[in-house]
């Protein structure tokens, strides 16, 4: 099997939807599911191959519906996306298994952690997830408070602003290359140095062309999502399901404030915070340990 093979897998859904996916790691290792940030596809989860090689795990990529390789869902919810998940890992065999949101993967993550059964789901993670905006942004960039409030309040606004901001720009890889290299004075200083690493700006760039395959229509969508009701609270998560919350204390993309939100209100949470660590540093600089820390429970 090459590696483009391993990177764009499919299989068909019940209703008749594709479902697109991406496998890493060990074939016969632990299975943990991964959720991509937002906007983003399954190859993000490339990013951290070395990582995942190492922790001999077998990893799970998926696309959100709409994004990449998966057919769009409309008027989908945080609460179908276990539905997908459960038919993936039926389709493949795979009993019990653990999950890991990175960013705007966060809510999805906490989702199955809702929905999915402890006899099925047995660890949740999410790193520098996304919190209900009802948990404040104090400390996220002006930027992203910006997308959020629109997403709130004129979100029929979304849909010109993802296609004006990204997908008219990202037509290629080396387009969606570009403007990722054109943008990088907005982020930290450690962000930057990360991103001027040619593999890893390259594979961002690849995964965020994934994202806008489709159109803007279903990115902007999924923004959407983030500022409605998530359909469940925090506090009805199944204390028979390990949370783990990692999270970077100079996150400025997702506040740290989101983060200690959600722990006073999960059960059975741990919370793990790295000191001086950025946004992607907290998910690029500590995969390994991450996945490890889920997979000891599976």
């Amino acid at each position: 099997m090459t590696d483009n093979d391993r990177y764009r897998k499919t299989i068909v859904l019940k209703d008749g939807r594709t479902l697109g996916y991406a496998e890493l790691g060990n074939i016969n290792g632990k299975p943990i599911f991964y959720f991509n940030g937002f906007p983003g596809s399954r190859l993000e989860a490339r990013a951290g191959e070395e990582g995942i090689e190492k922790s001999g795990i077998r990893l799970i990529s998926i696309d959100r519906p709409g994004l990449g390789l998966s057919d769009p869902k409309p008027k989908r919810t945080f609460l179908d996306w276990p539905d997908d998940v459960i038919e993936l890992a039926d389709a493949l065999n795979i009993g019990k298994f653990a999950v890991i949101g990175i960013s705007g993967g966060g809510p999805y993550s906490l989702a199955c952690a809702y929905k999915i059964p402890a006899k099925r789901l047995v660890a949740a993670g999410i790193c520098g997830g996304m919190g209900p905006l009802e948990a404040g942004t104090e400390g996220m960039k002006k930027s992203n408070r910006v997308l959020f409030t629109i997403s709130k309040k004129i979100s029929w606004l979304l849909r010109f602003l993802m296609w004006f901001g990204f997908g008219r720009k990202c037509k290629s890889v080396e387009d969606a290359q570009k403007l990722l290299l054109e943008n990088l004075n907005d982020f930290p200083e450690a962000d930057q140095k990360l991103f001027q690493d040619p593999r890893l700006n390259r594979l961002f760039a690849e995964e965020t062309f994934e994202a806008f395959l489709q159109g803007s229509k279903w990115v902007a969508y999924e923004c959407k999502l983030y500022a409605r009701s998530w359909g469940f609270k925090l506090e009805d998560i199944s204390p028979e399901i390990k949370i783990f919350i990692f999270h970077g204390e100079i996150d400025n993309q997702v506040p740290i404030g989101m983060a200690r939100y959600m722990e006073k209100r999960i059960p059975n949470c741990e919370a793990i915070y790295f000191p001086n660590e950025t946004h992607y540093g907290a998910a690029l600089n500590h995969i390994e340990e991450m996945v490890g820390k889920i997979s000891n429970l599976i």
